[in-house]
């Protein structure tokens, strides 16, 4: 899980799953499996992305700031962000929704973690 800009409290969870090949979930089922194992209703993210891969650090790890910013991104594609937002959300990554946009960054969800 990793934050993504929200105007009222400034920061929400969303949750992103990889689900083994054939397999899907939904945001009701993954409730309901956080429910089951105990987790605080606090805790629960706002969102679930389904991706068909990750991006990956160079020691070949889950990068969690490039998450970020691809959830910052789609959230502002989508209006539910205006881009001012997003970019102060987006400041400690330096790079901003232009960067992402015009291609100058890229976040490539390739990479399968060890």
């Amino acid at each position: 899980m990793v934050g993504m800009p929200d105007y009222k409290l400034g920061e929400k969870l969303c949750a992103f799953i990889q689900p083994n090949e054939g397999r899907t979930i939904t945001f009701d089922e993954m409730k309901k499996h956080m429910e089951e194992h105990g987790v605080a209703v606090f805790q629960w993210p706002e969102r679930l992305e389904i991706l068909e891969g990750w991006p990956l650090t160079a020691v070949n790890k889950i990068d969690k700031r490039r998450l970020r910013v691809f959830i910052t991104v789609k959230l502002y594609e989508e209006g539910a962000i205006e881009k001012e937002f997003g970019n102060e959300y987006l400041e400690r990554e330096k790079i901003s929704i232009d960067d992402v946009v015009s291609g100058k960054e890229k976040i490539e969800l390739t990479g399968t973690p060890i």
